[in-house]
């Protein structure tokens, strides 16, 4: 099966060859979720002669021949693009091709990319868990804790402050009393 992708992601892709937008497709594909733009134009497309070939990717934007005399790289990648010919007509080898099917991160990343350059990563970011649950106290908790409190009263503080004062120079120790040898000293008599 297949479904047309739209969103804000998708709807701002357009094809650095013809200008037109990169229409996004999603496939399902053994459990598998990919996807592609099968009727983009890519230089992987085939065509009866080689100066058909080179005139289709010589454009920008729709624009033909403002690549007149510049290296044939691929407008996604910077790549070189190397031209083929097989029984079905001539062709670029090398670069993006926007008709294979690729993780949705991963097409992403290409469909984006220009001259090699692109902010999205071509693998997917690290999972972000849901945080912790915070848990309310229901009502039969707060009758528990109600019921099990502890209460401080005057005597409870007294026998503490007592305590504290009985053992204070064990809590806050002086200053101590520190001996030690020094070799090569002797000591007078």
């Amino acid at each position: 099966m297949d479904y047309n992708c739209s969103g804000p992601v998708f709807d701002s892709l357009v094809n650095p060859y013809s200008g037109d937008p990169l229409r996004a497709k999603m496939f399902v594909v053994g459990g598998r979720t990919l996807f592609s733009a099968p009727s983009a134009y890519s230089t992987a497309d085939r065509f009866p002669t080689a100066v058909d070939a080179y005139r289709a990717w010589n454009r920008v934007n729709g624009v033909e021949g403002l690549k007149d005399g510049m290296p044939i790289v691929c407008a996604y990648t910077g790549e070189a693009l190397n031209l083929r010919h097989d029984e079905d007509g001539w062709y670029y080898d090398g670069g993006f091709d926007p008709h294979v099917l690729l993780p949705r991160q991963k097409f992403l990343h290409f469909a984006t990319m220009r001259a090699g350059r692109t902010e999205v990563p071509a693998e997917e970011p690290g999972r972000v868990d849901m945080p912790a649950r915070v848990g309310k106290p229901t009502e039969n908790m707060k009758r528990h804790a109600d019921e099990n409190r502890t209460e401080l009263h005057d005597d409870t503080v007294k026998a503490a402050e007592d305590i504290m004062t009985k053992y204070r120079d064990v809590l806050e120790p002086g200053p101590a009393k520190v001996s030690m040898h020094v070799p090569g000293k002797r000591r007078r008599r």
